[in-house]
């Protein structure tokens, strides 16, 4: 059966015809009856085989050259030997008892190309993503837009591994944060370290360094069943800023030149950052200067103030977005450096406790680790931009940010 479904599948030219050949394409003949010595072949009455002998071909016994096709019927005890020099001998022998012998002959037949559909069945293996069945992840922000980016760019880019992610805006203060984490209601928000260091762990000196500002708040976390993870590159605090027209004039860089203004000037700043311990008072000890006046203002309004001269010096924070597109805001500002760090490190601190490290696995920490390595402090500015000037939507803008940094596939995000 396997040789004739081969044959039937390959004969282009003469086709399938059992009555017909195989090899020539040739019109089916008249019945042929068997008889002895045809093919070679002792038979009993009822055997009948079709033949369309091509001339000259093939010998057999006592008979019939040629190729045949059809079917041999034995009844009784025989023996049937066939004979094949070229051709094909296609048939069926059935009886009860006989025995069939041949000698070695040679098939010719038609090489042809089989043109169709090939269709495999099998089973396709979908990877399991690395947060596939673990605990649901309590995500949290605080009220600010740079914060709403934050906490979309780390829900998104931990959904796209597979963790499930519910996440809750305006957590509120840093107590009331850690409160939530004690509670087991929150297991992840993105601080501040310099926030965490004076609000959470109580070490309001100044750092020399960042490593060292970590090393206070990690001792603090480590001690309280928590754990930071890596920080940002970029750093939010607190700064002072001047007009860039303002800042040329007077060779203005950093907060210890305001020293040598051979004027007085008015600095801007907000009520809170005017009477803070580590505030206006910090720096002007540090770095020597006292304004000629400090007048209250709103935040948000300090840079339309600066560029209307209504004040020389304005309190900023140091990822505001017109830092970041000057050419946009109304006049370009310059942030005066901070060398003595009397401002701290606000780096990106992402918290979390060990409980959830421990239930989350090791790609939990890696995922958010890799986004936070992404956040200088330009591209803080440029996230706050797209938000807060472009009126985009955080998660949009989070969205498209992981993408284009290759953190999750394009199109990814929700």
């Amino acid at each position: 059966m396997a040789l004739i479904a081969a044959a039937c599948a390959g004969a282009a030219l003469g086709g399938c015809d059992l009555h017909g050949s195989l090899l020539t394409g040739a019109a089916p003949q008249a019945p042929v009856s068997a008889h002895p010595g045809g093919l070679g072949a002792t038979a009993g009455p009822t055997s009948t085989l079709r033949s369309t002998p091509p001339p000259g071909v093939g010998t057999g016994a006592a008979g019939l050259p040629g190729t045949y096709t059809g079917s041999l019927t034995v009844t009784g005890p025989s023996t049937v030997t066939l004979t094949q020099t070229t051709g094909t001998t296609t048939g069926t022998t059935t009886g009860t008892t006989g025995t069939t012998t041949g000698t070695t002959g040679t098939t010719t037949g038609t090489t042809g190309t089989a043109t169709g559909t090939t269709q495999t069945t099998g089973t396709t293996t979908t990877p399991v993503l690395p947060g596939a069945n673990r605990p649901t992840i309590a995500l949290g922000d605080e009220n600010t837009p740079e914060q709403f980016v934050l906490g979309d760019l780390y829900r998104v880019a931990l959904t796209d591994q597979g963790f499930s992610v519910s996440i809750s805006q305006n957590i509120g203060t840093s107590p009331i944060a850690q409160q939530a984490m004690a509670q087991g209601t929150l297991d992840l928000y993105p601080a501040y370290l310099n926030q965490w260091d004076t609000e959470v762990a109580k070490q309001d000196g100044v750092f020399s360094s960042r490593q060292a500002a970590l090393d206070a708040g990690e001792s603090y976390a480590d001690a309280h069943g928590m754990q930071l993870l890596n920080p940002s590159p970029g750093s939010d605090t607190y700064g002072l800023a001047v007009t860039s027209q303002y800042a040329r004039a007077n060779r203005l860089h950093s907060l210890a030149d305001l020293a040598l203004l051979p004027t007085p000037f008015v600095l801007g700043a907000p009520l809170e950052f005017s009477v803070s311990g580590g505030g206006l008072a910090a720096v002007e000890t540090a770095y020597a200067f006292k304004p000629g006046s400090v007048q209250s203002i709103n935040v948000g309004s300090q840079y339309g103030d600066l560029a209307a001269g209504t004040i020389q010096v304005g309190f900023v924070q140091t990822t505001d977005w017109e830092l970041a597109r000057p050419e946009l805001a109304t006049r370009q500002f310059t942030l005066l450096a901070d060398p003595k760090h009397i401002l701290g490190f606000g780096n990106v601190v992402p918290v979390t406790t060990k409980a959830v490290l421990a239930a989350e696995g090791l790609d939990f920490a890696a995922t958010i680790d890799h986004v936070t390595a992404l956040l200088s402090t330009k591209m803080l500015r440029e996230l706050n931009a797209a938000v807060e000037l472009d009126g985009e939507n955080p998660q949009d803008v989070a969205t498209t940010f992981l993408a284009l940094n290759g953190i999750i596939p394009p199109g990814d995000g929700s």
